[in-house]
């Protein structure tokens, strides 16, 4: 398996293409029969809509590069659509529902979530209050000179974090907030 791949970029058409360096010291191209041999376990869901990646390699330089070749996003795509099962007909006959339709929120249930029902405590529900988070830290994730500060810098044990009263407020909001809205995440 080679172990060896590099991605050389062709500005003047924006092509990349992935190089294998053998033992000779020499590039080659990587063959398209080892796609699934670097690029293991890779789901067609899992790639990015424009599979491009932007990979930071110093605070103030990053290249945007693809997730996997081209040619293998392809590949997957048509392997993907010629496995489709093929649509027969319902022999149901389908019910016309003329209910308005309603904004999708997802689940709503106390199984995962306790307080996932807008009424729970007159509180906000968890997923509006998660997709908020994932928002905030894809932006924090973008920002390269800004960092979010630890609220547990310097505390190396629980005890210290009880021993010092700002710390120890922060736990309680961190435990309080898993408790309500992320108890599903711990278990």
């Amino acid at each position: 398996m080679p172990r060896h791949v590099f991605i050389t970029h062709i500005v003047d058409t924006d092509t990349f293409h992935h190089k294998v360096l053998g033992s000779n010291n020499t590039f080659a191209s990587l063959p398209k029969r080892l796609y699934s041999h670097c690029f293991r376990n890779i789901n067609i869901h899992s790639i990015p809509q424009n599979n491009r990646i932007i990979v930071r390699l110093t605070e103030t330089t990053s290249v945007t590069l693809p997730y996997i070749p081209d040619d293998f996003v392809c590949q997957k795509r048509s392997k993907r659509n010629s496995t489709k099962s093929k649509s027969r007909p319902n022999k149901r006959i389908r019910k016309n529902n003329d209910q308005s339709p309603k904004e999708y929120r997802g689940w709503v249930t106390k199984v995962m979530a306790p307080a996932t029902e807008e009424s729970a405590d007159n509180g906000i529900d968890s997923f509006q209050l998660l997709n908020y988070i994932k928002t905030e830290l894809r932006t924090y994730d973008q920002k390269i000179n800004i960092s979010i500060p630890n609220p547990f810098a310097e505390a190396h044990s629980i005890s210290d974090i009880n021993e010092n009263p700002e710390q120890l407020k922060a736990l309680t909001i961190v435990v309080q907030f898993a408790h309500h809205y992320a108890k599903h995440l711990m278990y």
